[in-house]
């Protein structure tokens, strides 16, 4: 559909625009691109394993004419 967009939001979160998309499609496209993140530990220097931890969260902005500053915002409140 319309063009998404994936940008980082702040230190070490990420948001992913998904528009004119329903709640369930967005859902899935997340859960696809979470299964497919297949990398959860790995070697850093000759010593040191990090691992990562992922949290997804859902939002739906109910307008074509939200802004994607208030798209975040709404984000920022959920999280809250």
């Amino acid at each position: 559909r319309d063009l998404g967009a994936v940008t980082r939001w702040r230190s070490g979160e990420y948001l992913v625009a998904l528009p004119g998309q329903t709640l369930d499609a967005a859902k899935h496209q997340l859960e696809l691109l979470l299964k497919a993140s297949e990398l959860r530990q790995f070697v850093v220097g000759e010593s040191l394993t990090v691992s990562l931890q992922f949290a997804v969260g859902l939002t739906l902005v109910h307008s074509d004419e939200v802004t994607m500053e208030a798209a975040l915002r709404q984000c920022q409140r959920s999280l809250n």
